[in-house]
């Protein structure tokens, strides 16, 4: 079951966005963001800004505020105000966004009836952002999707946005950048970093991906072990030009209670809009975790 809902998580974040061998690293537990949060909290505040105005359809910035589940004030959102003057009902959703220069997925979607207006919040991946220490939203960059609502057709879908917000101007953007460095080549970076425990997935490794390079990126696993035993863990990584990326390796339920003390993996690296291979297969590289807690 795990397995399970730990590959419907790596597909859904695939689709939203697209050293040292024996290295010792120091395992993590990752707690998630407090489920609720203050109302008087300060958080950013932005300009309105007109996002798109076609087809009758016109998409406006609001603000940066709190999206809200079960009557409690939950996490961090951009609000969106749409107004629908086409001729059909529509959806409105955002793809390939980032936060800070990071890749943070959004699955948040709204339904607005043609001729009625609708704001709605646009609320970014709890763990991704957790994973990635983003608390702050400086910098924002999206591409909105519209389409009908009754086929699922897409409609159109603008042009890169990019939001500053007030906390944008003198912001630090480097987060953790520490661990051990699986690849290093063709302006792309892979440091395989620390453990973190996921309510759903159980054992998890990040790997932080820096693509400093003008092509959008995926990568895949190759020949991995796991304490020794070959794995087929779930892995997923979509990066844009010149973004970052923290993404966890999931492994089978059949590790559950197992400490992990050793991972070696090697990565696969393909131009994600052509599908030509930059990197067939990096050499191996071998992390030891310190499973002192």
């Amino acid at each position: 079951m795990k397995k399970l809902i730990a590959l419907i998580m790596a597909v859904i974040l695939c689709a939203s966005v697209f050293a040292a061998c024996g290295e010792k690293q120091k395992t993590v537990p990752k707690g998630l963001p407090s489920d609720s949060v203050n109302k008087d909290d300060d958080t950013e505040t932005i300009k309105q800004f007109v996002v798109c105005d076609r087809m009758g359809i016109k998409i406006t910035t609001k603000n940066i505020g709190y999206s809200e589940a079960g009557g409690k004030l939950t996490h961090k959102a951009l609000y969106l105000e749409v107004k629908n003057g086409y001729s059909k009902d529509i959806e409105v959703g955002i793809t390939k966004s980032s936060v800070n220069n990071y890749m943070i997925p959004s699955d948040s979607t709204v339904k607005v009836e043609s001729g009625k207006t609708k704001e709605f919040a646009v609320s970014f991946d709890v763990t991704k952002l957790n994973n990635s220490e983003i608390t702050t939203f400086a910098v924002l960059e999206f591409v909105v999707s519209v389409k009908d609502n009754e086929t699922g057709d897409v409609i159109f879908e603008t042009k890169p946005v990019k939001l500053r917000t007030s906390a944008a101007d003198g912001f630090e953007y480097e987060n953790d950048q520490t661990g051990t460095v699986a690849y290093n080549g063709n302006r792309i970076r892979i440091v395989v970093q620390e453990i973190y425990y996921d309510e759903f997935s159980g054992q998890c490794v990040n790997v932080l991906v820096m693509n400093y390079g003008r092509k959008n990126i995926s990568l895949s696993l190759k020949d991995c072990k796991l304490n020794g035993k070959k794995v087929e863990p779930i892995y997923c990584s979509d990066v844009l030009a010149g973004k970052k990326d923290v993404s966890p390796i999931a492994f089978d339920e059949d590790f559950e209670g197992e400490r992990i003390e050793e991972f070696s993996t090697s990565f696969s690296i393909v131009d994600s809009d052509t599908g030509k291979t930059i990197v067939k297969k990096t050499k191996p590289v071998t992390v030891k975790f310190d499973n002192e807690e």
